[in-house]
């Protein structure tokens, strides 16, 4: 399969989108709908393995030699950036050729959600004035505990208050315990 695809991208000079090229190679094949379904996922393991190949994005695929290897990611960026594929793919709008004859969601044709990151936004822009609210009251609250008059100083400091334990001591009250 996978060298029926190279020569019909070859010949064919055009990029490919995946189901229009599986359908490509089931005519040219005469495979049934069962036969192209078992092989589909070893055909698209195989295109993105194989060095002949090269993904374009939005599952559209052309062969490698057609780019220079510095144009590749250009070529990339472009046709994802490209307005006026957006423009026909939203014109066009119909249902895309099913290699399966089955019903395919095709996710290309979805509306990209613009009022979902506006929502983030929002949430984002709450969600900092909260945190500044806490922090002002959390200042507050150290500042407050900060207003205690300062504690004695002990007269010799920390060792002032400690008491030496000779070992002695230690061996009459383990005894005094029993």
């Amino acid at each position: 399969m996978i060298e029926v695809a190279y020569e019909i991208l070859a010949e064919s000079n055009q990029v490919y989108d995946f189901n229009d090229l599986l359908a490509e190679i089931q005519n040219y094949l005469s495979l049934s709908d069962d036969q192209i379904a078992e092989q589909m996922v070893t055909f698209y393991t195989e295109l993105n393995t194989d060095g002949s190949f090269i993904s374009l994005g939005e599952n559209r695929w052309g062969l490698r030699a057609w780019y220079a290897i510095d144009a590749i990611n250009e070529a990339i960026v472009a046709s994802i950036d490209d307005d006026d594929l957006k423009a026909q793919h939203k014109a066009k709008r119909r249902k895309k050729a099913n290699a399966f004859n089955e019903d395919m969601i095709d996710y290309n044709d979805d509306d990209y959600d613009e009022d979902y990151n506006e929502g983030r936004e929002a949430m984002d822009e709450d969600s900092d004035d909260e945190e500044d609210n806490e922090l002002k009251d959390y200042k507050m609250d150290l500042e407050e505990l900060g207003d205690d008059a300062p504690e004695e100083a002990l007269e010799d400091g920390l060792e002032g208050d400690l008491t030496i334990i000779s070992e002695d001591d230690l061996e009459e009250s383990s005894e005094d315990d029993f």
